[in-house]
């Protein structure tokens, strides 16, 4: 048995990422999927719109009561940018033991994969879980595309290994949610119940 770590922002947490989460505990192997929401994410600028603890709350009482989904909140506890590869190796310490480590990842971000740190040992700890991008080619098509000739030998042989995740890819984004929000337009059916009370109550999103 095993694990899925699904990595992200989560700014704020909306339904497609527990659909994802949801879907990946289908894979026989996992019995459980471990959000971790970024505390400072060297490949992008956080909304500003909710802090670390804001958006830990929302995505813990999100999935309070959904079975196998669980939050760490390690990397929000950290001073300096937060990379994957230091988290899927304490992680393997402290909770997996000797069981297999899936990586939840979009395809959109297998390009640059090789710049994030430490890559090589990171796919030398984990199998690859792939999902696709709301906007992106269905997982599928990345394993059969020419592109993949284009990839360094290690990365290339990871995503040949790779699983994809059996979900419908819902066209959201915490980016549009913000815009929503913002612009005061339709957004609570996009968001847990959880998450939309802390931005209600919080005041969040208010301003791009």
């Amino acid at each position: 048995m095993g694990v899925a770590v699904f990595g992200g922002s989560f700014d704020p947490v909306h339904i497609g990422h527990l659909h994802v989460a949801d879907s990946a505990l289908l894979i026989p192997w996992i019995n459980n999927v471990y959000f971790v929401p970024a505390g400072r994410p060297p490949h992008k600028t956080l909304s500003g719109g909710a802090g670390g603890q804001q958006r830990l709350a929302m995505l813990s009482q999100s999935v309070a009561d959904r079975p196998g989904l669980n939050v760490l909140d390690w990397e929000l506890n950290e001073s300096g940018p937060s990379y994957t590869c230091p988290t899927i190796e304490r992680l393997k310490k402290e909770l997996s033991g000797d069981g297999r480590i899936g990586l939840i990842i979009g395809t959109d971000l297998l390009p640059g994969f090789t710049t994030w740190k430490d890559w090589s040992k990171l796919l030398g700890l984990v199998t690859l879980l792939l999902t696709r991008h709301p906007d992106g080619d269905d997982p599928r098509t990345v394993l059969e595309s020419t592109q993949l000739q284009s990839y360094p030998s290690q990365l290339r042989a990871a995503i040949e290994r790779a699983e994809v995740i059996d979900h419908i890819p819902l066209s959201i984004s915490s980016s549009s949610v913000r815009s929503r929000i913002a612009r005061g337009s339709r957004y609570r059916d996009l968001l847990p119940e959880s998450a939309n009370r802390i931005i209600h109550d919080q005041g969040l999103y208010l301003s791009e």
